[in-house]
């Protein structure tokens, strides 16, 4: 196993956790050594990595010993206007002071941060002035993937389940940039269908030679319709390159393929209704299909094509199973607290003047332009970040407080498919 830093693995102290580096919720092992992060290894969950782990949540641990943490509070100079460092007793005094002085206090939350921060500011600021660290349109997208994920119309699959599928269709994700590990169980999942046609010729999997022979290569099902080409092409039976509302259409084309009182889809070329048909008669074939979205392409139509051609599987009679991929740790836990995006926020903010803005684990200049960054500010009496780096949030704050890493916090993480853990 790799260090980053020269540690021996017997010196090293340890702790189960969740990597943060996407959605999936990969079960992790963070060793320390001398205050600081070593290295970074998988924790065996059968549903979720089993016993791997993408080279981003093995080795993209820097950030925990950058030079840029923040490690002690820091407070304004009401002179200079630069941010000093402060003890706990100097900070205590200074935020004191701003949430006893009347203002409306909004609190805006965080997918990476735990579900106890968030649950924490919410409850601080109160339900009606707490927002979700996210444009408006993600939240939304969220939203839906959510209701329909508690719908129980179909269970959500997890990373083993989506291993164990043999007809898989995405719809407009790129799973290898959103959810390497998901890249890897679908590598996984189209070598299914040869395996079953293998162990029917009586050939044992263990027999590696003669179950290579015997394949030749055979790939099972998997369209990837999407944008822009993936890192996943190779492994596909057939790529498309559409905008979102045309891979939309064609998701809602192959519902209404499988099922005729599907809503049927008007102007789709002829090219397009031949994909929709072969993509449909592979996935009724199917034992265990899969359908794949998600919230990168800000298409809530690709969401609805997802979930409509799951419902017809599943009035077909298939074992079918649907998962959404999200862009964040705990975007999902985010939005079991709110709906409300940063749009929101703003329109809150016009109503109310006098506020006290807390920003909780969010890098807003990275999620707004610069004019509604501004805006933000200046609609502000004063802002109290809460973060683990430096960032453009913190440089306009009058308040920064430390907040620990995953590698050393507790805190609750919900991943794509539900699963607090």
């Amino acid at each position: 196993m790799l260090f980053r830093s020269y540690a021996r693995k017997w010196d090293l102290q340890t702790a189960p956790s969740i990597c943060v580096h996407c959605s999936l919720g990969c079960n992790t092992i963070p060793g320390e050594r001398y205050g600081s992060l070593r290295r970074i290894r998988n924790r065996y969950n059968h549903e979720v990595n089993g016993y791997f782990l993408c080279d981003r949540g093995r080795y993209g641990y820097d950030f925990v010993n950058s030079e840029q943490r923040i490690r002690k509070p820091l407070v304004k100079n009401a002179i200079s206007g630069t941010l000093e460092e402060t003890d706990e007793q100097g900070v205590l005094n200074r935020l004191a002071e701003i949430l006893s002085s009347g203002a409306n206090i909004l609190g805006i939350g965080s997918p990476r941060a735990s579900l106890e921060s968030n649950f924490a500011l919410k409850t601080l600021v109160g339900e009606e002035h707490f927002f979700a660290g996210i444009s408006g349109q993600e939240a939304m997208l969220t939203e839906t993937a959510l209701k329909i994920m508690q719908e129980g119309a179909f269970p959500a699959a997890s990373l083993h389940d989506v291993e164990m599928a043999d007809t898989i269709v995405v719809l407009g994700e790129d799973v290898n940039n959103v959810a390497p590990m998901m890249a890897l169980a679908l590598r996984q999942a189209i070598r299914n269908q040869p395996m079953e046609q293998a162990r029917q010729a009586k050939i044992d999997p263990w027999d590696d030679y003669s179950l290579r022979e015997f394949i030749q290569g055979q790939k099972g099902p998997l369209y990837l319709l999407t944008p822009a080409a993936t890192h996943l092409d190779d492994a596909a039976k057939q790529t498309v390159r559409l905008t979102p509302r045309d891979i939309a259409r064609l998701g809602f084309e192959a519902a209404h393929q499988v099922n005729a009182s599907a809503p049927v889809v008007t102007g789709l070329s002829a090219e397009g209704q031949s994909l929709a048909k072969q993509m449909a008669a592979d996935l009724m074939a199917a034992k265990k299909p899969l359908i794949i979205a998600g919230t990168t392409l800000g298409s809530l139509e690709t969401i609805q094509a997802a979930a409509n051609l799951g419902k017809a599987l599943q009035s077909a009679g298939k074992d079918v199973r649907l998962t959404f991929v999200f862009p964040e740790s705990n975007t999902v836990g985010l939005a079991l607290l709110t709906n409300k995006g940063l749009d929101q926020a703003l329109q809150d903010m016009e109503r109310n003047k006098d506020i006290t803005l807390v920003v909780l684990e969010n890098d807003l200049t990275r999620r707004m332009d610069g004019s509604q960054v501004d805006k933000l500010r200046n609609s502000s009496s004063s802002v109290i970040v809460i973060d683990h780096l430096q960032n453009g949030a913190t440089a306009n704050a009058d308040v920064v407080l430390p907040a620990a890493t995953f590698a050393e916090g507790d805190g609750t993480l919900v991943n794509n498919e539900g699963r607090a853990q």
